[in-house]
């Protein structure tokens, strides 16, 4: 077995180094969500979650809307499933007063006076 001159080790070793530098340097390198060039892995995070904070009422807002919509919809649809045991006027118009049970659901017309 022939000796590898030392020289080419180090050759080895500088290209592997530099290859490294650059996959970090790209990882580094990374948008952010203003699309500004973040360095550090750290001040990336920090990036974010700075602007996640800023938006987070948006962001609150947004699923908050969704989920009340969402709710409707579901409510609608309970409604249409009627005569419904548990169903009270304020389903219907807001107001909260009980109007179906189980025996006066049949005798009870105030649904349609609504």
């Amino acid at each position: 077995m022939t000796e590898i001159p030392f020289s080419k080790i180090r050759m080895a070793l500088s290209k592997v180094d530099k290859y490294l530098k650059q996959q970090n340097q790209k990882l580094k390198n990374r948008l952010m969500p203003d699309n500004r060039i973040c360095r550090t892995i750290e001040s990336r995070r920090n990036k974010w979650r700075k602007y996640l904070l800023k938006n987070r009422m948006q962001i609150m807002k947004a699923t908050t809307e969704h989920r009340r919509k969402s709710q409707r919809e579901k409510e609608i649809k309970m409604a249409a499933i009627w005569p419904h045991p548990r169903l009270t006027t304020k389903d219907i118009t807001g107001y909260s007063k009980h109007i179906f049970n189980e025996n006066t659901r049949e005798k009870n017309s105030t649904w349609l006076r609504l």
